[in-house]
């Protein structure tokens, strides 16, 4: 992949002198995470039960303190615009889409986001071990066009048990840097982990 930034590294190293002498201090630029999946239910918070969403809530800011977790519904509520072309728009904005294939919604997010090429790059999504190799629309389309850009962007394993699952321990991360850097104006090291 080529480098794709607009600066030659001698004026990058300059600004970098410049600042480091003006005693401006350098920052991580914050990374965008839109997260999809099933909401929280009356139900499930009655015994008890996180969602996928809010266990990742949870996690992300411990795996990488610079991540901005972005929910859908906290930011559009109010807004006169439709939920699809907002959600559009948060996609097209954030470093990663995160999306657990939960429900109804999500299985028509999946298929918004991934009829368009250029947030391909974008989306991880986790989708029950059970339906690997079910002959589904939602398998041979959505999920095929994004493991054709990307091995890690379709992952499968066990929904209830995500955060115990090898996805946090070892895909995400990995994943995520490989986002990360593929993306113009981003770097691995934008990304830091705080386990790392």
């Amino acid at each position: 992949m080529f480098d794709r930034r607009l600066y030659p590294e001698s004026l990058l190293e300059y600004c970098k002198r410049r600042t480091k002498n003006s005693g401006t201090v350098n920052q991580t630029v914050p990374k965008f995470i839109f997260l999809c999946g099933e909401k929280p239910s009356a139900e499930s918070k009655s015994i008890g039960r996180k969602t996928n969403r809010e266990e990742m809530i949870e996690y992300l800011p411990r795996l990488a303190p610079n991540v901005v977790v972005l929910l859908a519904e906290t930011l559009w509520a109010g807004l006169k615009l439709n939920l699809l072309t907002f959600e559009h728009f948060m996609a097209q904005i954030s470093d990663l889409v995160l999306m657990f294939l939960e429900g109804p919604g999500t299985i028509a997010e999946l298929g918004a986001f991934a009829s368009v090429d250029n947030l391909i790059p974008k989306l991880l999504v986790f989708n029950d071990k059970r339906y690997r190799h079910v002959d589904s629309f939602i398998t041979s389309g959505p999920l095929a066009k994004i493991s054709e850009n990307s091995s890690e962007g379709v992952i499968y394993g066990n929904l209830d048990t995500v955060l115990e699952s090898v996805f946090c321990k070892l895909i995400f991360p990995v994943f995520a840097h490989s986002v990360c850097s593929r993306l113009p104006g981003n770097s691995m090291a934008d990304f830091s982990l705080a386990n790392s």
